[in-house]
């Protein structure tokens, strides 16, 4: 009977100790005692733009442990070794290499610790867009309330500064675009129909209106394109 108490005792702790070190959904670990210490990278998400910019590791160690150094490793590769500062470490997201939207780059945070210990904690990196049109801009519009459309957008960063955001627009998929408005807000915005010269795309009946929102910084743009389809008047 002593024997079946004690494998049960046994079986309790090491359940108890395993579910201790997991990382909760945020990716912390509220027990660092398995080996003294972890990091947690705390910048998963970039743009194009943020090509040069810092990504942030946030450090946690137990009491009397520190951290030595920190590694980036991608591909089984080193990619860089993080500038720790504090409870901070930082690494630049040009030792990604070349990225564009859609790109994912999955990591190991590797953390050597004052008491001979390692520390290996996995991360993805995404690359999204940071262009996006207006979840209300229409579709569609009668030709004699063009003036009455108003276009929204905006321009997401992790950190990078946008130099110019301006409008472009066409008439018809094989058209050729052209810049209606410059220096709009770096952030969001909106333009009106109304409020912009149009007239020499010639609109009729059955056109669709293509329009862009380009982002640029430095040498890269990026834009988000939409459509109108030109409907026929509205009387009312």
């Amino acid at each position: 009977m002593k024997n079946i108490f004690k494998y049960i005792s046994f079986c309790l702790i090491a359940v108890v100790g395993l579910s201790s070190c997991e990382p909760d959904d945020n990716g912390y670990r509220d027990d660092n005692r398995e080996v003294g210490g972890y990091a947690h990278l705390q910048t998963r998400s970039l743009t194009v733009f943020d090509f040069d910019q810092d990504l942030s590791i946030g450090l946690f160690t137990a009491e009397g442990v520190t951290i030595e150094s920190v590694e980036i490793v991608h591909d089984g590769s080193v990619i860089s070794t993080a500038d720790i500062s504090g409870d901070i470490a930082t690494f630049n997201a040009s030792d990604l290499g070349d990225f564009e939207a859609g790109d994912s780059f999955p990591v190991r945070v590797k953390t050597m610790l004052s008491n001979g210990q390692v520390s290996d904690d996995p991360a993805t990196i995404n690359i999204g867009k940071a262009v996006a049109l207006g979840d209300d801009n229409p579709e569609e519009a009668p030709i004699n309330m063009l003036d009455d459309v108003e276009l929204e957008y905006s321009v997401s960063t992790t950190s990078a500064p946008i130099d110019e955001v301006s409008l472009w627009i066409k008439n018809g998929e094989d058209g050729e675009y052209t810049e209606i408005v410059t220096d709009l807000n770096t952030e969001s915005g909106s333009v009106s129909m109304g409020d912009i010269d149009y007239s020499g795309l010639n609109l009729e009946v059955g056109d669709v209106i293509f329009y862009q929102f380009t982002a640029t910084r430095g040498d890269l743009t990026e834009g988000a394109e939409g459509e109108i389809l030109v409907l026929e008047e509205d009387d009312n």
